[in-house]
């Protein structure tokens, strides 16, 4: 007696997306999200039932579908420029620093256990990151002259990014409302990723899922448009790793392109 044949599937693959061009329904190639522990696809129809009304108990004698929906979501682990930019709906970007001599930045009304930023702006509200050759006066309660403060004792540099920290147990700073100093500090050349937030809603986009099934017939998924968005919490820090979250809705890129395409592997075609 022959059996007909099992298809059990176990679900692996890689993921890809490609953000549209500006102005257009067209990436420009597609960029590897990294590892996803979770991709689910949901469908959804929506009925409308016709009943006959005329004898006893309504009977359902008709139905037509109005609509149909397909939406699905993601989990990355992959913690990269171009996932934090598509969490933040932004733009990642590589920050070219140039060195820079004897910046000087002074603090009225100073206060002891606070961290300052060097190099804040306006068009760089983030500063810079990477300094040296600190050097700190202060001018305690507003009056006399200038007293130099002393490192590790009055206050930290934290050089890395750029911050200074007035230490709780300094000895000379008051807390009075008139204290200020005078930070001299170089800044180093550098290069580092940067994410800047943006204001779009969603991301669009194709999506493909490429299948490595270790059981099973590998199908690959091409979703020709997407509207993809950030969903759910990211913990900045805990004990488990982190992971991003997203959730997309698969639609109509246009009249002569469908929503999804199943393909099989060449070679590989099954009869049911």
């Amino acid at each position: 007696m022959a059996f007909p044949d099992k298809n059990y599937t176990l679900g692996r693959g890689e993921l890809y997306f490609g953000q549209y061009l500006p102005g257009t329904r067209q990436a420009n190639g597609l960029d590897y999200i990294g590892n996803t522990p979770e991709i689910t696809l949901t469908t959804e129809t929506e009925e409308l039932a016709h009943y006959d009304s005329d004898h006893g108990v309504r009977v359902k004698d008709d139905s037509v579908m109005l609509e149909k929906n397909a939406n699905g979501s993601f989990i990355t682990d992959h913690i990269s420029p171009a996932n934090l930019a598509r969490l933040f709906l932004g733009a990642a970007s590589v920050v070219t620093q140039v060195s820079a001599s004897a910046q000087v930045r002074t603090i009225n009304g100073v206060r002891k256990g606070r961290r300052y930023q060097m190099g804040t702006s306006v068009a760089n509200p983030s500063g810079v990151r990477g300094i040296s050759g600190v050097t700190v006066s202060a001018t305690p309660g507003g009056g006399g002259s200038a007293t130099p403060l002393v490192l590790d004792v009055d206050f930290r540099v934290d050089a890395e990014t750029g911050g200074i920290l007035f230490l709780s147990s300094g000895l000379i700073l008051t807390n009075d409302e008139d204290d200020a100093v005078t930070i001299t500090y170089d800044v180093d050349a550098a290069q580092f990723n940067q994410i800047v937030s943006g204001a779009d809603a969603q991301l669009e986009g194709e999506l493909f899922y490429k299948s490595f099934n270790p059981k099973g017939e590998r199908f690959d998924y091409t979703f020709p448009y997407v509207q993809l968005r950030p969903d759910g919490d990211f913990a900045l820090k805990g004990d488990d790793w982190q992971q991003i979250n997203f959730a997309f809705e698969a639609l109509k890129r246009d009249d002569s392109t469908e929503i999804v395409y199943t393909n099989g592997r060449p070679g590989m075609a099954l009869n049911n």
